[in-house]
């Protein structure tokens, strides 16, 4: 087995998170409603940064009613 699949079968997190890539623990989760999110997107759909161009994109994919942020 591999050395950082041991560190975590011993519990050892402390070890292991010294280990791992700084972005490896950078997820997060975020709950906003529809409003909310309507209004990101109006105000960031012409934005020069490629990042919101993607999050706006998966955003329209991702929600149950698309309809209501356009």
């Amino acid at each position: 087995m591999g050395y950082l699949e041991n560190l975590r079968e011993n519990e050892e997190f402390d070890k292991l998170n010294a280990e791992l890539p700084n972005g490896y623990l950078q997820t997060r989760l975020v709950n906003v409603n529809y409003k909310t999110l309507r209004n990101m997107i109006k105000q960031r759909k012409y934005h020069k940064l490629k990042e919101w161009k993607y999050f706006i994109d998966t955003v329209l994919l991702t929600v149950n009613r698309p309809e209501l942020l356009e």
